[in-house]
């Protein structure tokens, strides 16, 4: 097995970390779990889903702490975070206290009641100035109140 020792240099060269990585087969072995957002990543990180996925606290104001912490929203980022309650309202996310963000529905319609329930397991991503739901709850009826659940896809020249 071949050892390959890396050395990194910060600030000036005035101080040093050696740390070791084991090399065998062109893997990198013994990586720890991430504690900062430029730390690599290991498998059993990535298929844990712990850096995009947290439980949440809160009904109408949900806070969720990614381990590690994001330092910024950034678009496209998406969150996964299983309810604490039904929402009663419209929502807002913060995520490590980078500050409260609408979550909307259908582009830029706020939540009502329901939309998000006890227990269920939440998908928005970020698209620049607000959270987009993801998660659709099946539990909510909107529309004619006929008793349909059809799902009716409109297909336009660019696309759905």
């Amino acid at each position: 097995m071949k050892r390959l020792i890396l050395l990194f240099a910060f600030g000036m060269l005035s101080q040093f970390c050696i740390s070791q990585v084991l090399i065998n087969n062109k893997q990198i072995k013994g990586l720890a779990n991430a504690t900062d957002t430029f730390d690599a990543v290991n498998a059993r990180t990535l298929q844990t889903g712990s850096l995009i996925y947290a439980p949440a606290n809160g009904t109408n104001t949900i806070t969720v702490n990614l381990t590690p912490s994001i330092a910024s929203y950034t678009p496209g980022m998406v969150i996964n975070f299983k309810a604490f309650a039904n929402n009663t309202s419209a929502v807002t996310i913060n995520v490590n206290g980078l500050g409260a963000k609408n979550i909307y529905k259908n582009t830029n319609v706020s939540l009502t009641a329901n939309d998000i329930i006890n227990g269920q397991v939440v998908s928005v991503i970020y698209d620049g100035s607000n959270f987009q739901l993801l998660t659709i709850n099946t539990n909510t009826q909107t529309g004619s109140g006929n008793g349909s659940n059809s799902l009716t896809l409109i297909y336009l020249n660019n696309g759905f």
